[in-house]
């Protein structure tokens, strides 16, 4: 029995090595094929075909989780808007099989150990030549490297023990005598291995290397393979959890679609095991891998099929699973920065996607701040009530602001690309102008209150003007704030730079008004008038933020410039 439990934890220690270099493989082609399917993702006038070969190709070429999540987290942070996501999640479940294939019959043909550190050796000097963000190339040739070496250990091809005597487990377990219940067995261990480690593929392979050894039966292997989706998809829905309705409905949609694969399959396990068994025959490791890829092909394939009549009804179970509260709407006043676990595939541009919505946040947030400051310039009765309201924002806009710097300061150390990298940056430098102008706010409310507690008399026509000065600052954040929350592509650098100088030539009128009441007004407040001068300054301050924020954005080429509707 301890030989068993040693070699049990040497499986499971080589599993780890597997999934550590698929993710990393996976991520990297992700970063490839990301923009493609984010584009794609975005067409409107796509049909159900396109919507499916879209999932397909994502699937194929980086498995399920990293397109799932993206798609979630696109829908979260209202990038896309999908018509036809049923279709978008079937193409990725069966877009996934590829890889199975590939690796049942590249990764456990060839034995592959010497390559493997010849991989690993290649990729350790090319991060040194690369100077901002990490080069896809190493993290590709390492994952791949871990990745055969995963395999080797997993399948016994590389022996590190001997094979142990599995008679005693076997035994215990009674497989064979669970007859049709085996491949429920399998199902449920399937489901709680996919759920754990976080990965469809690395359960996939683990089962096909636990029948290679002779460790398993075939139906209790395959239906590993079945709860493999089920446990992912489960992952999905966790990582949704705290994300917005579309995204949520979208993570429950997949649970949904491989829920009902996994139970028409396992109930109709029999004939498609014998189905798989006669179209490749062989007892070889790359023949059994080869069935069990050839199992999962086939259920996927014909899921589509016989989902296509109970699509409307899935989708009316989804939405009343995941529906609306009032405490569980899209947009709250207590916005919640959830980030997803940096273990989830995908999970750094996804948690960029997250960190934008904490941006368009706290834009919100400070227009909302102006708006009360625009009020204020009237210096009606309930300044004192204004003045506490910007107080209570301003802290809500510092909070975000110290969460999302933390985020930030934990992903610029993950590995990620160029286009990433600068995105960084740029929400690092947005994230520091929206809490200036907070205080900018904050200071400004603050002055006007202090000149209504000592009643300070500005020059007549005070109000007009400054209400007009600070509307032109106001459309200003505005611009800004609808690129924040993805209402534009790109805020366009010409208009920008027109609204600072509007904002430029009203300071400068209003200070030079200034000067002519001083001299030319012998009743004139002077301590009022330059109280005056100190508000216009902090308000053309605020807008010198909303110059720089769009400074950053023009001069930085972001994962955002390759979302759907941009143009160059």
């Amino acid at each position: 029995m301890q030989q068993v439990i040693i070699a049990l934890c040497v499986f499971f220690g080589a599993l780890g090595l597997f999934v550590t270099g698929y993710n990393r493989v996976s991520a990297g082609i992700m970063r490839l094929v990301g923009p493609w399917f984010r584009n794609r993702l975005g067409e409107r006038t796509a049909t159900q075909s396109q919507a499916f070969m879209t999932g397909l190709g994502a699937g194929a070429g980086s498995g399920v989780m990293s397109p799932v999540v993206s798609l979630v987290s696109l829908l979260d942070n209202g990038a896309v808007e999908i018509k036809h996501r049923f279709w978008v999640l079937l193409g990725i479940n069966l877009g996934a099989t590829f890889v199975y294939w590939l690796l049942a019959l590249a990764g456990f043909r060839l034995g592959a150990v010497v390559p493997a550190l010849a991989l690993i050796a290649l990729s350790l000097p090319l991060p040194l030549h690369h100077r901002l963000g990490r080069s896809i190339l190493p993290d590709l040739l390492f994952g791949l490297a871990l990745l055969i070496l995963g395999i080797d250990f997993m399948s016994g091809r590389t022996t590190i023990l001997p094979n142990p005597d599995f008679r005693y487990l076997f035994e215990t377990l009674d497989l064979v005598a669970l007859g049709v219940a085996a491949p429920a067995f399998g199902v449920l261990l399937g489901v709680a291995l996919s759920a754990l480690i976080r990965s469809s593929v690395g359960t996939t392979v683990a089962a096909m290397s636990l029948l290679i050894r002779g460790w398993l039966p075939f139906d209790v292997a395959a239906g590993i393979v079945l709860g493999a989706n089920v446990g992912a998809a489960l992952s999905s829905v966790r990582a949704a959890s705290a994300l917005n309705v579309d995204a949520r409905r979208t993570a429950m949609s997949y649970l949904a679609i491989s829920l009902a694969a996994c139970i028409w399959a396992a109930l109709l396990v029999s004939p498609l095991v014998l189905l798989s068994e006669m179209a490749v025959t062989g007892t070889g490791h790359t023949s059994l891998a080869t069935q069990l890829a050839l199992f999962s092909t086939v259920v996927h394939f014909l899921n589509p099929f016989l989902l296509l009549p109970m699509q409307r009804l899935i989708g009316r179970l989804v939405e009343r699973i995941t529906a609306v509260t009032g405490t569980n709407t899209q947009h709250t006043r207590n916005f919640a920065l959830t980030l997803l676990p940096e273990s989830f595939p995908e999970a750094l541009n996804a948690n960029l996607f997250r960190l934008q919505s904490g941006l368009a946040r706290m834009a919100e947030l400070s227009y909302d701040i102006l708006m009360i400051v625009i009020n204020a310039t009237q210096v009606g009765d309930d300044i004192e009530l204004d003045t506490e309201r910007v107080i209570a924002m301003r802290d809500e806009i510092k909070a975000l602001e110290s969460d999302i710097a933390i985020a930030l300061t934990t992903t610029v150390q993950l590995s990620c690309s160029r286009e990433q990298a600068e995105w960084i940056q740029q929400q690092q430098r947005t994230a520091q102008q929206l809490s200036l102008i907070a205080d900018d706010c904050y200071k400004t409310i603050r002055l006007l209150f202090r000149s209504y507690q000592k009643n300070y008399r500005f020059h007549q026509e005070s109000r007009d003007e400054l209400f007009d000065f600070t509307s032109k600052i106001l459309d200003f954040l505005k611009y800004n704030s609808d690129f924040l929350e993805g209402k534009i592509d790109k805020p366009d650098w010409a208009v920008a730079n027109s609204m600072e100088e509007r904002i430029d030539k009203g300071r400068d009128k209003l200070k030079q008004r200034v000067r002519k009441v001083l001299k030319k007004d012998d009743e004139v407040d002077i301590k009022a008038e330059l109280v005056f001068i100190d508000i216009v300054s902090h308000l053309e301050h605020v807008g010198d933020r909303c110059l720089s924020i769009a400074e950053s954005v023009r001069t930085t080429r972001s994962e955002r410039t390759k979302l759907p509707g941009h143009k160059e």
